[in-house]
């Protein structure tokens, strides 16, 4: 149920199932067929289901804002600013980490070439020796 909440809820009415996809869902789940005690153990839980899909749409769908104080709402946008440029100097940092492996394999991965190009030439100077 909480998968189908979901889609309905969907922002985009394009995603969201249609009526009769909707009632297929539930005839399909047989719900129907059960008892009045068991409809009611499920119905408290579809509750639980409804009640936590609506907060996380809600939450989705509101602003991360907490104020309309223009003095805090300055302090909250510049605080956010803050975290994303903290995160964009690690990612950065990370980028040029990764950057230096990168390159240190490639180093590595040329050698090791060069050095069974070396063998290979050996080996055939040792054949070409052994044949006279």
């Amino acid at each position: 149920m909480a998968k189908l909440l979901d889609k309905a809820w969907q922002r985009d009415s394009t995603l969201r199932p249609s009526f009769k996809a909707i009632l297929q869902e539930i005839e399909e789940r047989e719900i129907f067929d059960l008892s009045e005690i068991e409809f009611a153990k499920k119905q408290k839980d579809w509750r639980k289901e409804i009640v936590q899909t609506v907060k996380t749409q809600e939450r989705l769908m509101s602003s991360e804002v907490t104020t309309q104080n223009p003095r805090e709402l300055l302090e909250q946008i510049t605080a956010k600013e803050h975290d994303v440029l903290l995160r964009t100097e690690r990612m950065d940092r990370k980028e040029a980490q990764l950057r230096k492996r990168e390159m240190i394999l490639l180093a590595i991965a040329v050698f090791l070439v060069f050095v069974v190009v070396l063998l290979a030439i050996n080996t055939h100077k040792l054949k070409a020796m052994r044949s006279l």
